[in-house]
């Protein structure tokens, strides 16, 4: 199954990794790498994990230490949508209109 990052979730590991590069810049670059892997690696346990919200449809959510991996699934397809600290309001973030 292909994986892939849309814009946001791309510009959201471009965040976390320049939130992390002031204090620890090799941190921020390792860092970024795991949770990129972490998100290839749902191409073969995309269903591992529940629905985020009731009302998503079928966006899913897989946790990265304290990061929350959000996601879609299709027949050939795992989009990455967004990659959100947990502390963040994904619901307002996610679902702006709900």
């Amino acid at each position: 199954m292909r994986v892939t990052f849309t814009r946001e979730a791309i510009e959201d590991l471009v965040g976390i990794g320049e939130h992390i590069y002031p204090s620890n810049p090799t941190r921020a670059d390792s860092f970024v790498t795991e949770l990129e892997t972490r998100c290839l690696q749902l191409a073969e346990m995309h269903l591992a994990f529940l629905k985020s919200h009731p009302d998503s449809g079928d966006i899913r959510r897989g946790p990265h230490g304290k990061y929350l991996i959000f996601y879609e699934v299709s027949d050939a397809e795992i989009s990455i949508l967004r990659v959100l600290h947990g502390a963040q309001d994904y619901t307002k973030i996610l679902f702006p209109e709900a």
